[in-house]
């Protein structure tokens, strides 16, 4: 594979809400509809972000898994029909299924996640060309309110993929995703996910995405949050649980870290006395920094700032940073700004 510059989550995130933005209006206003055609690792969220834009656009929202169907499920079946006047039927005609938003049936904007297109058949991946170019299947046209996204594995990433032929890639925009940890501590914040596996990844990002396509399992986006979901259930051996979720290396890793981080200072009075509280080093203070960032507001910003003071810069710039992008409002706070003010020369990197 040639080089492409891949996007992170939060750029697929503002792209794509553009591109369904601009196939409202596309058809009355001229404009081609355009597809986009999101490729990368297994687990790094392609599908998730397409559904998280749809529901913040209030779209509707359609999954099509073209690696379960065939060609005659997308271009309806073919039966047969009077042609004009006659009595016998003596031509055929597609009658596509009934979820296809076609031509004056719906004005509501409908997005298709066209997902796993790289795992379906060749047959399968031509009968694609239409649609996802003139918007069309079986001689139906679809509605001027459809929008259409792709999704998929690339060959290298070993997910028994086929390789798209060129006339359907080069009908399609492709954006090549990768995880990258920033992003996801901010996904993290935003769906409460269990703060110590957010804290295990700032301290060992390495470990956000390592699949090793020999494992049972492997560390990955996905699997976190599925171990996320689980540790909030008892875990009679929990070693074996997270080793289940994330494989055995993530496993030891994961429980080593919980057991440095078991003597946290408690996050409240460091909170209200943040001069007199202690600083830490290493995984214990990445857990205090976890620890601000999911507990800030408005009101005790200023003290987690004057406690951020004490800390690394390195470790200043990550904290400020998860706080303004998870907390936009405090971005115009009194203690963000005079926090910028004494350190101008590092703003640049929030």
């Amino acid at each position: 594979m040639t080089d492409f510059l891949s996007v992170t989550p939060s750029e697929l995130t503002s792209e794509l809400g553009v591109i369904l933005q601009g196939n409202k209006t596309a058809v009355q206003e001229g404009r081609h509809r355009i597809v986009a055609n999101i490729m990368g690792p297994s687990s790094a969220g392609k599908s998730a972000i397409v559904r998280q834009v749809v529901d913040n656009l209030g779209m509707r929202f359609f999954d099509f898994r073209a690696n379960l169907h065939e060609p005659v499920d997308l271009l309806g079946y073919p039966y047969m029909k009077n042609k004009d006047n006659d009595s016998i039927a003596t031509r055929t005609e597609y009658a596509p299924f009934d979820w296809l938003p076609l031509d004056g049936e719906n004005n509501e904007h409908t997005v298709i996640l066209m997902d796993e297109v790289p795992n379906a058949t060749p047959d399968m991946q031509a009968a694609l060309y239409q649609p996802v170019y003139d918007f069309m299947v079986g001689g139906h046209k679809l509605s001027d309110h459809v929008s259409i996204v792709m999704c998929g594995n690339r060959l290298e990433d070993h997910g028994n993929t086929f390789d798209m032929p060129t006339p359907l890639k080069l009908r399609v925009a492709t954006y090549v995703l990768e995880t990258e940890i920033d992003d996801f501590i901010r996904f993290w914040f935003s769906i409460n996910g269990n703060p110590t596996i957010g804290a295990f990844l700032r301290f060992q990002p390495t470990f956000l995405n390592n699949i090793d396509h020999d494992a049972y399992t492997s560390p990955c986006s996905r699997q976190w949050h599925i171990l996320s979901d689980r540790l909030q259930l008892p875990t009679p051996n929990r070693f074996k649980t997270v080793q289940a979720h994330v494989g055995l290396a993530a496993a030891r890793a994961f429980i080593a870290f919980e057991r440095d981080i078991e003597n946290i200072p408690d996050m409240d009075a460091l909170i209200e006395h943040p001069m007199q509280a202690p600083v830490p080093e290493g995984a214990l203070l990445y857990a205090v920094c976890n620890a601000l960032v999911s507990r800030v507001s408005d009101a005790n910003f200023k003290n987690i700032v004057r406690y951020v003071d004490r800390i690394p810069s390195e470790m200043q710039v990550m904290v400020i940073r998860d706080i303004v992008k998870t907390q936009k409002p405090l971005a115009q706070h009194e203690a963000f700004m005079d926090w910028i003010s004494r350190n101008a020369e590092v703003g640049n990197m929030l």
